[in-house]
């Protein structure tokens, strides 16, 4: 049996594509610093404890340096950056001691996609015999941004050499090799870095980060890397440090693990020590609000955010999260309301547009829904997620032909700017779509895109093989995709209805029989589709009492047509 897309389904599709699924806007500002492959935050944290061993060289100056300097003061002052930037880049030729100024200037070159420029200045600086280990570690960011990956993996093997027991060298390795696909060496450098780093709370909790960014990109064989990350924030808790931000990142790392209870713990602490009314403390609630809509505990996060909007009712992403959990939970005009105050107060937030979009087409407002879809499209243009949502809503309006034109178009937009886009949820959109307006062999090409990203996806085994099924093909195939979605999830209702309707269309009812009682016995509520397909069984089993019985109670589930004239057919025309 097909599982419909309703809302309740999509409530929470495409957040990530969206920006509102991982952190909360509101926050306090964080520490500038070039975009990194990991994110690590192992500077951010040396800022909040005194850690002098790892602070950076500013120079003594010459006087070629610092004319060059003074001009470059001057430049800045009129607002002339270009020339300033390079009276800057002068200074640090003529003075590679000043490491503090080609930092600063490496990081803006790297975030200007000038790799070259930032490599050739560390290099310059990397000469000194005492370069500290944050020059090599930069060195090494840029060495890969430029694509030279042997000569990135050199400095920062020479990063960790010249000082195992600071992070830096490790961050830098650990962002090669990610970027280059190797995550096995990757893992092992992150475990050396465990052997030999400060047995101090701000690099062990940012190693501990490291590890769950690790986390983050792998699919399987995790376990034990999760482990020895939340026993690294266990060493640093019981060092019982007095730094809150260190407590709020060691709770933010504590949350992407997957220890809610340890991350909700800290942050309730914080919160509660933070003044009544304080950002401080609303930051805080908000985390501890996105914590528990990341677990999927509704109850306890409905309640933060609703404490969000009633000390701040100016917070769009607040009303935002709400909607979906009312979306969830199919309470529809609670999040339609929800979604309109998120647009209130920031007609900038495109993902309210489309969850209000999906919420109008499943109240049977469909005009609504696509006024509110023009909208988006006047406001963002040429959007990815115009065009994927609008196919979502327009498959909920039962207009087949217009929900593949637009997911068509979204997928040709992915496909010239983010490949990436195009995952498994994608395809399953997609295949379901096109199985709607019955153009079946591109349903199955798209459903088995689906199952070939993600050979353990039930939900996509399941459509595929009883879309098969349905229609006596690949019956074998089918069979065994069924079969595989049943083993993953073995009290689905709707998976054991397909297994006894595939074994059914293979002429196998006595073997579909007890899949089929067992569909019954799972479903949370009498479905008129399993009942209809039972009675089929018990049909052809030779049990025509049963089988009337069984359409007829299909039939006061909901009508059908075709179950009407089985029984017209069979029982003289007695519904």
């Amino acid at each position: 049996m097909k599982i419909c897309l309703s809302v309740s389904f999509l409530a929470c599709a495409g957040l990530l594509w969206c920006g509102c699924a991982t952190a909360p806007a509101h926050r306090p500002a964080a520490k500038a610093r070039a975009p990194s492959a990991t994110n690590a935050v192992a500077a951010e944290d040396a800022a909040t404890e005194d850690d002098s061993a790892d602070a950076v060289p500013t120079g003594k100056g010459n006087a070629e340096a610092l004319a060059h300097y003074a001009a470059g003061i001057s430049y800045e002052t009129n607002g002339q950056h270009n020339l300033a930037v390079e009276e800057f880049y002068k200074s640090v030729l003529a003075d590679p001691g000043n490491e503090a100024k080609a930092l600063e200037l490496a990081q803006q070159f790297l975030q200007e996609q000038q790799p070259q420029k930032a490599a050739a200045l560390l290099s310059k600086v990397a000469e000194r015999p005492d370069a500290s280990v944050a020059i090599l570690g930069w060195l090494a960011r840029a060495d890969l941004q430029a694509g030279q990956t042997n000569a990135a993996i050199a400095a920062s093997r020479q990063a960790i050499e010249r000082r195992p027991d600071s992070l830096e060298g490790y961050e830098s390795q650990l962002e090669v090799l990610m970027q280059t696909g190797k995550p096995a060496e990757a893992l092992r450098t992150l475990d050396r870095a465990a052997r030999h780093i400060r047995n101090q709370p701000p690099d062990l909790i940012a190693l501990a980060n490291l590890y769950s960014v690790y986390l983050g990109t792998q699919n399987k064989d995790t376990a034990a890397a999760r482990l020895r990350a939340a026993a690294l924030l266990d060493r640093a808790a019981a060092l019982k440090f007095s730094s809150p931000p260190l407590w709020e990142r060691t709770a933010d790392t504590y949350g992407r693990l997957g220890d809610m209870k340890k991350a909700a713990a800290i942050y309730n602490k914080l919160a509660g020590e933070s003044p009544e009314g304080s950002l401080l403390r609303a930051a805080l609630r908000e985390k501890l609000a996105v914590l528990y809509f990341n677990a999927q505990d509704w109850t306890n996060a409905t309640k933060q955010f609703q404490s969000v909007v009633r000390d701040d009712p100016v917070h769009p992403e607040a009303w935002f999260y709400l909607g979906v959990m009312a979306q969830s939970d199919r309470k529809l005009p609670e999040a339609a309301a929800d979604f309109e105050n998120a647009l209130r107060w920031d007609q900038k937030l495109e993902s309210a547009y489309y969850r209000l979009a999906l919420v109008r087409a499943d109240l049977n407002r469909g005009d609504d829904a696509v006024q509110i879809l023009n909208q988006a499209r006047a406001r963002f243009p040429n959007s990815f997620e115009c065009e994927f949502f609008s196919g979502l809503v327009y498959s909920q309006l039962k207009d087949y032909g217009e929900a593949v034109r637009h997911l068509a178009a979204a997928e040709t937009m992915a496909r010239a700017g983010n490949p990436s886009r195009l995952d498994r949820q994608f395809y399953f959109q997609m295949g379901a779509v096109y199985e709607r307006n019955h153009q079946w062999e591109q349903a199955a090409d798209y459903l088995q895109k689906c199952i070939d990203l993600g050979p353990d996806d039930a939900e996509a085994l399941n459509y595929l093989g009883f879309m098969w099924a349905d229609r006596g093909e690949h019956l074998a195939k089918a069979r065994a995709y069924i079969e595989k979605a049943v083993k993953l999830e073995p009290k689905n209702a709707a998976y054991l209805d397909s297994l006894g309707w595939v074994l059914f269309k293979l002429k196998l009812p006595r073997e579909a029989l007890p899949w089929m009682l067992k569909a019954v016995e799972f479903s949370p509520a009498a479905d008129a589709t399993i009942l209809d397909h039972l009675g089929d069984v018990y049909m052809a089993l030779g049990q025509p009492g049963k089988a009337m019985e069984t359409w007829k109670k299909s039939l006061s589930v909901e009508s059908n047509e075709d179950v009407k004239k089985k029984l017209q057919f069979f029982d003289g025309g007695a519904t």
